[in-house]
């Protein structure tokens, strides 16, 4: 059961980092680089798993604390 919470959690946290990529992208209105969406997802997972061991709730974090890591 805790392995399902934890993978449950996971999915939570992973498309939380998907809809705050997809906010950035549809107000710069940037292309679509694999490259460089794949790096703009690797560090938005690492603040949004950084800000979740430190207590802040995924759905807590928006769009202007990430926009930072996708200059």
């Amino acid at each position: 059961m805790s392995r399902l919470q934890a993978a449950n959690e996971m999915l939570q946290v992973r498309h939380r980092v998907y809809k705050l990529m997809a906010e950035h992208y549809a107000r710069v209105a940037l292309n679509l680089d694999p490259e460089i969406f794949a790096a703009h997802r690797d560090r938005v997972l690492q603040h949004v798993l950084f800000q979740r061991r430190r207590g802040v709730s995924p759905d807590d974090i928006g769009y202007a604390d990430v926009a930072f890591l996708m200059l």
